[in-house]
């Protein structure tokens, strides 16, 4: 017989608190946030974001930060180059991430006054074989792993959904 483990389960579990959230929430920003939430907590960070771009890929709308507490000098709802990681999760439409984020080369990107990122984890929202905005999280101890960005993937997908039921 096949048996789940105690982690595999949790994550189950969160997965379908996150699909009762997609089917729920009639506002894609209360969806987003629901659904960060869960993610967040299964991976252990409570910092991160969800944004989305317009059509041409240029403008992007801030839909959610959360800070975890943190303090920031920013306004964090400005819109931030698609460059970088961020733009290569954009971009290959797969989940990157960085376990030494402050020491690597794109830690240069970053505007000075943001709150410190030691590590980070970004996830394109893929609607109709097209990067429609990025799921972020940041500053998890010990590091992200190919699980988180692999149930970073799962969730972005379920903002995809949600996303397009609110278009529709």
């Amino acid at each position: 017989a096949l048996s789940l483990s105690t982690k595999q389960t949790i994550k189950i579990s969160g997965l379908l608190e996150g699909s009762r959230a997609v089917l729920e929430c009639l506002d894609f920003k209360e969806a987003a946030s629901r659904l960060f939430d869960v993610c967040s907590t299964l991976m252990g960070t409570s910092v991160g974001f969800v944004t989305l771009v317009d059509e041409d890929g240029q403008g992007r709308e801030m839909v959610l930060i959360e800070t975890g507490g943190r303090e920031c000098e920013l306004d964090l709802y400005i819109v931030f180059p698609m460059k970088g990681l961020m733009g290569r999760a954009f971009d290959s439409h797969s989940s990157v991430f960085e376990n030494e984020f402050s020491k690597s080369s794109h830690a240069a990107n970053v505007p000075e006054g943001h709150m410190h990122l030691e590590n980070v984890l970004f996830t394109p929202i893929i609607l109709n074989n097209k990067a429609a905005g990025l799921i972020g999280f940041a500053n998890k101890m010990g590091g992200f792993s190919k699980d988180d960005a692999s149930l970073a993937s799962a969730f972005a997908e379920l903002l995809a959904i949600s996303l397009r039921n609110f278009q529709n």
